[in-house]
C-alpha cells in the first residue's frame, strides 16, 4: 500500500484536488495503513492537504517559507509553489513526499505502537515532520543552520546570566522569541538595522562561526554573547530573534561562498546532482539509508577528532580543517558528498586537491600554518577511511578510499 501511495504522491503536483482535511487525518491514514484495500481518491487529498499545510506552517515558523528550496534539499525552484527541477509537483510536493516517507514509512513500526496507547498520534506527526525539516536544513544549508544554533546558544547564555530578557514568544529561544536587555516593552527593531551588524560581526566571527568545535565552540559562544551586550548602544533596544539570524545567515553565507575560486561551485554541479534527487522519489528507501550511511561517516569522524591522542593544537588545526570540508561537501546527494570528502582528503599534495582552495588559502581561511596543510589532509585521510570502512563493512584499501590509509602526524 505504501508503495502505492508514494507513487500517486509523484502525480499529486500534476493533478492537485484540494480536500478539507480531517481534524486526525494523520491517525486515520494511519489506521489504513493497517488494513487491506486500496486508499480512497478523498483519503489521499486529505492527506496530501493535510502534509502540504502542516509544511507550509513549520516553514513560515522557521523562517524557511520565503527561503530558497535548496536549503532544504530540493533544487530547480526559486520558491516553494514553483516547479521543482525535472519535476512533476512543485517544490512543496516534493518536500512533501519525502516527509511522508520520514514520517510513515520509516517510522510507521512505532507509530503504530503508539497508536495501541493514545487515542491519536497526530502530535507525534507534527514531532516527526519538525525533525524532518530539522534534519534536512542541517543536511543542505549546514552555514544557516550552524549560525541558528551557535546564536542561539548566545542568547541562551544572555537570558540565563540576566543581560537578556524574553519579552515574548517562546522562551527556549525560536525564532519568534522577543529579546531585550530591558524589562519593559520596547519597540521591536526593523528587520533592515541588522545588515551593517551583520555584515560587522560576521568580520569578527569568521571562521569560527563556521569552524569552531569543542572548546574553541565555547570561546566562540562567549565572544557572540559580548557583541550581544553591545546592542543597547547600537540604538537596539528590543529585538526579534529571527530577524537578527537571517541578518547573520545571510552574511555568513555571503562571506563564506565568496572564498571559493570562480567557477567551482555552480549550475553545473547542481545539474550533476539533479538525477540523483530525482531517483530520491523514485527509491526513497534507498535514498534514506544513504543519508543515514553519510551522518554515520561524519559522526564518527566527529568523534574521533575529539579523541584523538596529539597535541591540543594539531587537535585544533584537524578541527578547523574538517569543519571547512564538511560544509563544503554538503548537498543532496549522500554519496556525492562522501566522493568529494574523499576526493578532498585523498591527497595531501596541492595539485591534486581539486575543488579545494589552495593550501594558501586555506592556511589563511583557517588561521594554520601553511606547511601543516598536507600533513592535516593526510591525518583526516586516515581517520575519514577507518570511519568508511567501520560503517560499510568494506576493508581499509579497498573502494573509492583505498589510498587514504596514512598515519597520524604528532606535531
Amino acid at each position: 500500500m505504501i508503495g502505492v501511495l508514494l507513487a500517486w504522491f509523484q502525480r499529486r503536483g500534476e493533478q492537485r484536488q484540494h480536500g478539507e482535511a480531517s481534524p486526525e487525518v494523520f491517525t486515520e491514514h494511519l489506521r489504513r495503513l493497517g488494513e487491506e484495500g486500496p486508499v480512497s481518491e478523498q483519503e489521499r487529498n486529505q492527506l496530501w492537504q493535510a502534509l502540504r499545510t502542516t509544511l507550509i506552517w513549520e516553514l513560515r515558523r522557521r523562517g524557511l517559507w520565503q527561503a530558497p528550496p535548496r536549503y532544504l534539499g530540493v533544487l530547480g525552484a526559486f520558491s516553494w509553489l514553483d516547479r521543482a527541477g525535472g519535476g512533476r509537483g512543485d517544490a512543496l510536493d516534493e518536500l512533501a513526499a519525502e516527509a511522508y516517507v520520514f514520517v510513515f514509512v520509516d517510522r510507521l513500526r512505532s507509530l503504530r505502537a503508539q497508536l495501541l496507547v493514545k487515542p491519536n498520534v497526530e502530535g507525534l506527526v507534527l514531532v516527526a515532520l519538525r525533525q524532518f525539516l530539522h534534519e534536512r536544513q542541517r543536511d543542505h544549508d549546514p552555514l544557516g543552520a550552524r549560525v541558528f544554533e551557535v546564536l542561539r546558544d548566545a542568547v541562551r547564555l544572555a537570558v540565563e546570566s540576566g543581560e537578556l530578557n524574553v519579552l515574548d514568544g517562546d522562551e527556549r529561544i525560536r525564532n519568534d522569541t522577543v529579546l531585550s536587555a530591558l524589562t519593559a516593552p520596547a519597540p521591536i527593531a526593523p528587520a533592515d538595522v541588522w545588515f551593517d551588524l551583520a555584515s560587522k560581526w560576521a568580520g569578527v566571527l569568521l571562521p569560527d562561526m563556521v569552524t569552531a568545535r569543542g572548546g574553541d565552540l565555547q570561546e566562540l559562544i562567549g565572544r557572540l554573547t559580548q557583541l550581544l551586550r553591545t546592542l543597547p548602544s547600537q540604538g537596539v533596544r528590543a529585538f526579534r530573534f529571527r530577524d537578527l539570524a537571517e541578518a547573520l545567515k545571510a552574511e555568513v553565507r555571503a562571506r563564506w561562498g565568496a572564498l571559493w575560486d570562480q567557477g567551482q561551485v555552480g549550475g553545473a554541479e547542481a545539474d550533476e546532482q539533479r538525477p540523483a534527487r530525482l531517483a530520491i522519489l523514485r527509491d526513497p528507501v534507498s535514498a534514506f539509508e544513504e543519508r543515514q550511511f553519510l551522518r554515520a561517516v561524519l559522526g564518527c569522524v566527529q568523534e574521533r577528532l575529539e579523541s584523538l591522542e596529539a597535541p591540543e593544537r594539531t587537535r585544533r588545526y584537524l578541527r578547523s580543517l574538517w569543519g571547512f570540508l564538511r560544509v563544503q561537501v554538503a548537498g543532496a546527494n549522500p554519496q556525492g558528498s562522501l566522493d568529494r570528502l574523499a576526493q578532498s582528503v585523498r591527497s595531501p599534495r596541492e595539485e591534486e586537491t581539486e575543488g579545494l582552495p589552495s593550501h594558501r588559502r586555506l592556511a589563511d581561511l583557517l588561521g594554520i600554518p601553511r606547511e601543516r596543510i598536507p600533513g592535516l589532509l593526510s591525518n583526516l585521510g586516515s581517520i575519514y577511511l577507518a570511519c568508511h570502512a567501520l560503517h560499510s563493512g568494506r576493508r581499509p584499501g579497498s573502494g573509492l578510499v583505498s589510498d587514504l590509509a596514512l598515519p597520524v602526524s604528532s606535531k
